[in-house]
């Protein structure tokens, strides 16, 4: 498990997380872990992962998407494994009617996370 935050604070307790789990933890300021963002230690296990599984905020997942992109290349032929993100929106009426929740995949297509997510194949947003 990768764990990146602001500061030791913003660290998801370690009581939480069965002892079997290795944890990488990142913190900007380096009061915990390695001092950086997560994204910075993300390829060190992208590679041997089946799945990735993402949450945090917009800007984590774009900077994400982008050293995705990078590591895998345009031309490059490799097993591309699925790197699902769990998206946070405000979620107005929960049914898709008010739109409140969407948001706009790579092609310009509104997707619903109330009704479509609130899980989304990274690339497929960002």
């Amino acid at each position: 498990m990768l764990d990146g935050a602001r500061d030791a604070h913003g660290v998801f307790p370690a009581e939480f997380i069965p002892s079997e789990v290795e944890v990488v933890v990142t913190t900007q300021d380096g009061s915990m872990g390695r001092q950086g963002l997560v994204t910075d230690v993300f390829l060190d296990y992208f590679d041997w992962a089946d799945t990735v599984y993402v949450c945090g905020p917009n800007p984590m997942f774009a900077a994400l998407a982008d050293v995705i992109r990078a590591h895998e290349g345009p031309g490059r032929i490799r097993r591309r494994r699925p790197v699902q993100a769990l998206l946070e929106a405000q979620m107005g009426c929960g049914t898709g009617i008010c739109y409140g929740c969407a948001i706009f995949d790579r092609k310009g297509e509104p997707r619903l996370v109330c009704k479509e997510g609130p899980r989304f194949e990274l690339r497929e947003i960002w």
